[in-house]
């Protein structure tokens, strides 16, 4: 465990008193053109969080003190959402809209999960895949 900084300190107390806002989040998405496994994004993503430890990273207060918690790696799930439209364009705006949806699971510094992923279907060969990240 590793004392948390000054700039965690303040993460936390703020994720304390808003606990259930989507605030210091980082949604990045990405636009994926041609054939895409699932399967292989979904070990590609794994990897990179195996690799980044400040993706697994939780904030945990015990004893008194505020610790920096680097959980194991766990295998990452995509989950895939298909997006009804009646043409392209369509499709990508509901993508879009999608992105931002207020009723998806939060980012949480202090239970989990600090990182979400989501691959938006928006044709047989086209895909947005989203990462949300807290900040």
């Amino acid at each position: 465990m590793t004392p948390a900084s000054y700039a965690q300190r303040s993460m936390w107390a703020f994720a304390l008193r808003y606990r259930t806002a989507n605030l210091n989040e980082m949604v990045i998405p990405w636009r994926v053109r041609g054939p895409l496994r699932v399967d292989l994004m979904e070990a590609a993503l794994g990897e990179v969080v195996a690799r980044h430890a400040t993706l697994r990273a939780r904030l945990s207060y015990q004893h008194g003190q505020l610790y920096q918690l680097v959980m194991p790696p766990e295998p990452v799930c995509l989950p895939v959402v298909v997006v009804e439209g009646a043409d392209s364009e369509a499709r990508l705006a509901a993508a879009v809209a999608l992105l931002n949806d207020p009723n998806r699971q939060a980012l949480d510094i202090i239970g989990g999960p600090t990182f979400l992923v989501r691959l938006f279907r928006v044709g047989d060969d086209d895909h947005v895949l989203c990462l949300y990240v807290h900040h």
